[in-house]
This record gives structure tokens, C-alpha cells and sequence, in this order.
């Protein structure tokens, strides 16, 4: 219940019992100005059983009011004071029935982990536990990605690091074959020559026979 609602029922009972009270105080005023106009037939006054038991039950009633005003204001105060009273309770019941979140896993833990996934990087905040797919999980954020590991089992839930690809250029085999054409040649000239050589001195093999 909000505070200016208290606020005005406090203000509401003031001002009704400044008005009991006015209206007491004008009314004992009014029957002691009678009394005291009324003319004596002595010199000495004789009060009158009727008025004085008209004035004791007119007494009686403005205690009433009073005694009921003060029961109304000490009430209204009792309920201020339990209404202001709610907000901290209810808090402090919070707070007692929320559960505690304990990780198995230790931050540093989960900074290795996620540093052997990307090595070479750099850690950009401290890990925070969060609930990732329902289980509650260190948030590890690197310069090259997230990444969000497992706080009782250490399993990376979610790689954000995006994969190295290597880019190898292909060696050109035109300069290769090349390479082998003319070698090929060149054993194919040597082979010639040394096939004339035999042949020679199969000559002259011929002419030392004739």
C-alpha cells in the first residue's frame, strides 16, 4: 500500500479528533457561560440537580468521544506501523527463500578452458555465471569470441570462436613438368650417343676379325 495512502488516513484521524475536540471544548464552554448567566435567587447559588446531572451526563459522553478518538488515532497508528513494517519482511522472506548458486567449477577454470579453444587470445571480462540451454554456465568472453562452459562438468556448451581457415596455394606443376620433359631428353640424347658409341666399337671389332 503505498506510503501517501498512510499519510492521509493519519491526517484524516488528526483532523477528526481536533474536531471532537472543538466541539467538547465549545459545548462546556457554552453550558459554563449558562450557568454562569442564570440569576441566583440568593446571594449564594444553588445548583440546580438537573442541570448538574445534564452537565455530568454531557461529561461522560465527550469522554466517550474522546477515549473513541484516541482508540481510532492509536489504531491507525498501529496499522501505519504494519504497513511499513511489509515491504521489509517481504523482502528479507525473498531473499531467505531464493536459492543458493554454487559452480563446481572455478573461474580460472573456465578462463583455461576457453584459452586452450583459441590460444593466442585475450580474456575481455571476468567470467559471470548465467543459465545457458538450462544449466548454469560461465560466460567467457575472448577478443576472437563467447564462449559458455558448464559450471559443474567443465563441457563447452557453445563455441563462439569462429574456425581458422588455412589457405594453401597450389604449387604450379607446369614448371615441374617442364623440368622433367627436358630432363627426359637429356637422358634420351645420352642414351643415343652411348648407342653410337656401342656401335662403333662393334666396328671395329668387325675389322680386327677380318
Amino acid at each position: 500500500m503505498p506510503k501517501s495512502w498512510m499519510h492521509r488516513l493519519a491526517w484524516t484521524l488528526g483532523a477528526f479528533t481536533l474536531v471532537i475536540l472543538g466541539a467538547i471544548v465549545g459545548e462546556a464552554a457554552r453550558w459554563e457561560f449558562a450557568s454562569e448567566s442564570s440569576p441566583a435567587a440568593t446571594g449564594t447559588p444553588v445548583p440546580d440537580p438537573q442541570l448538574e446531572a445534564m452537565l455530568q451526563e454531557r461529561e461522560r459522553a465527550y469522554r466517550a468521544l474522546i477515549e473513541e478518538a484516541n482508540a481510532r488515532l492509536e489504531q491507525a497508528y498501529r496499522q501505519i506501523q504494519e504497513l511499513s513494517a511489509q515491504p521489509s519482511s517481504s523482502s528479507s522472506s525473498a531473499s531467505a527463500g531464493a536459492p543458493e548458486i554454487s559452480a563446481a567449477l572455478s573461474p580460472a577454470r573456465a578462463i583455461w578452458i576457453a584459452m586452450n579453444m583459441a590460444p593466442g587470445s585475450a580474456l575481455m571480462k571476468e567470467p559471470e555465471l548465467v543459465v545457458f540451454q538450462g544449466a548454469l554456465a560461465y560466460e567467457v568472453v575472448l577478443d576472437q569470441g563467447t564462449l559458455y562452459i558448464d559450471a559443474n562438468t567443465g563441457q563447452i556448451l557453445y563455441n563462439g570462436i569462429p574456425p581458422v581457415i588455412q589457405v594453401v596455394q597450389a604449387q604450379s606443376t607446369v614448371g615441374k613438368g617442364g623440368g622433367t620433359g627436358k630432363a627426359v631428353k637429356e637422358h634420351g640424347e645420352k642414351k643415343d650417343k652411348d648407342d653410337e658409341h656401342d656401335d662403333d666399337d662393334d666396328e671395329h671389332d668387325d675389322d680386327d676379325d677380318d
